[in-house]
């Protein structure tokens, strides 16, 4: 028995509604397709940059800023200036001669671009603990991953005003707040959530040849447009009258002091539920571990020795790649940094981070 679907039979009212549903079943549809097409690539991307995470040897965070291996003393001759945070000289790693840190050198010669990792403790699924690129804008890794290939989620990136060759008055890194929490995703109602706000005080941000601890001291919204990611600066007291504006904002006192000196890390990314508006958190410089160079070169480095696997330094890497751990303890500031003159070079244009 066959059923027949008499079209001219209907009025123009049902005619209508028959042909709205289906536009809303279609729109449905697609709008499922696109979200699983979306978290898949998400899983896939969050899954790549767990086996980034396995290649790269794990250091003890905390304990590198107080270990018997390390001196906050400078060296004969050197002026003791007062600096508003501890400047620490290791002794027990040292970096390539272009500057490498050992833990980044397979990583590095796989993406020269490589140029820090970023680890934001607190939170245990989908931790903020990634690569930071620098490509010299602010475009190139919104949709490509590590290894330069399409990817919804992006990489993590420092701003193309930044300079990671030197320290930053303001570091500046871009990530995306993807829904399923990967990259930047915890962070995209972070100053709606006091109990993630409150808990989570410090970043740690490695550069290839340095390692630094930043604590929070501002979290707010504001629009994309807004004056909260300034990478140049005339002097230290033009920084400081500038970060004093970005922690007013904070939804959240944290009880942090800022000095004549400081340096501040920015953390941006998309606020979730509000097109055109972006996450700012704000944190400021109180240690960084700076280290010798070795008279070895990244590229005399030729790979994993056979039959190593896992995260290892290659065996002809003979510099010392121990760090003690022991528990950590307010560092003293003392040393002078060691970093090139700082970068002057204007913000480029303001990346747009949506996901």
């Amino acid at each position: 028995m066959k059923i027949r679907f008499n079209w001219k039979a209907l009025d123009r009212k049902e005619r209508i509604r028959i042909v709205l549903r289906t536009l809303s079943l279609v729109v449905l549809v697609i709008s499922l397709g696109a979200f699983v097409v979306l978290e898949v690539q998400a899983l896939l991307a969050d899954k790549a940059y767990r086996d980034l995470r396995n290649e790269r040897p794990t250091v003890p965070v905390d304990s590198l800023f107080d270990t018997p291996g390390v001196s906050a003393t400078p060296s004969e001759g050197t002026p003791e200036p007062t600096l508003p945070y501890a400047v620490i000289h290791s002794t027990d790693e040292l970096t390539t001669s272009d500057g490498v840190l050992p833990e980044y050198i397979l990583l590095y010669k796989k993406n020269p671009q490589l140029a820090g990792w970023i680890n934001f403790p607190g939170w245990t699924r989908f931790p903020i603990d990634y690569p930071v690129m620098y490509s010299g804008d602010n475009s190139f890794y919104l949709r490509r991953d590590f290894e330069k290939k399409y990817s919804g989620a992006g990489c993590l990136f420092f701003d193309g005003g930044n300079d990671p060759t030197s320290l930053s008055r303001n570091f500046v890194i871009y990530g995306h707040a993807m829904q399923a929490k990967h990259m930047f995703g915890n962070l995209g109602n972070f100053p709606s959530t006091p109990a993630a706000y409150k808990a989570t005080r410090f970043i740690y941000v490695d550069l290839l040849w340095a390692r630094l601890k930043y604590e929070v001291f501002s979290t707010y919204y504001i629009p994309a447009t807004g004056d909260y990611r300034r990478t140049s600066f005339a002097n230290d007291d033009e920084l400081l009258q500038y970060a004093e504006t970005l922690k007013s904002r904070s939804v959240y006192d944290y009880g942090v002091t800022l000095s004549p000196g400081d340096r501040i890390l920015t953390l941006s990314t998309c606020q979730n539920e509000t097109e055109g508006m972006r996450v700012a958190v704000h944190a400021r410089l109180v240690a960084m571990v700076v280290y010798d160079k070795s008279s070895l070169s990244t590229a005399d480095i030729t790979g994993v020795p056979e039959g190593v696997t896992g995260a290892a330094v290659p065996t002809r890497y003979v510099l010392p790649t121990h760090v003690p751990t022991k528990a950590p303890a307010s560092p003293t500031p003392g040393a002078t940094p060691r970093a090139t003159p700082e970068v002057t070079a204007e913000p480029t244009p303001m990346p747009d981070i949506a996901a």
